[in-house]
């Protein structure tokens, strides 16, 4: 084989130690949800539950943080709150997938009830 450019020297190796731990590892405290005005919407009479949850550091680069998981846009304040209480049953249940899940089901639903995409052929 044939030597490479560099005349076989190699690159000084690069310290690989991950840093100290501080602040940014600490725990974020429990998931909670609250109600918000809809995002998007012109109509300020549009509510969605929004779950946050805590995201721990993967690795040296990323910092903890907060995962946030929005359900359906409502009309009444009443049924987004029913929206983040189904959420947060389901993160205590299933974690943050289990709260994935959920809002997939809300939305499915709420595309039911509207008509829309998710309605059954039969329905017409």
């Amino acid at each position: 084989r044939s030597r490479s450019n560099s005349g076989g020297r190699r690159a000084p190796q690069r310290d690989r130690t991950p840093p100290p731990a501080g602040p940014d590892d600490e725990p974020m405290g429990e998931p909670y949800f609250e109600v918000v005005e809809a995002v998007g919407t012109g109509d300020s009479d549009s509510w969605q539950a929004e779950m946050h949850m805590p995201r721990p550091s993967n690795n040296q680069y990323q910092k903890a943080g907060f995962m946030t998981v929005r359900g359906p846009k409502r009309s009444l304040k009443s049924e987004a709150e029913d929206d983040g209480e189904k959420m947060q049953s389901a993160n205590k249940k299933g974690g943050m997938a289990g709260c994935r899940k959920m809002q997939v089901e809300l939305n499915k639903g709420r595309l039911r009830a509207s008509g829309g995409p998710g309605r059954d052929r039969d329905d017409r």
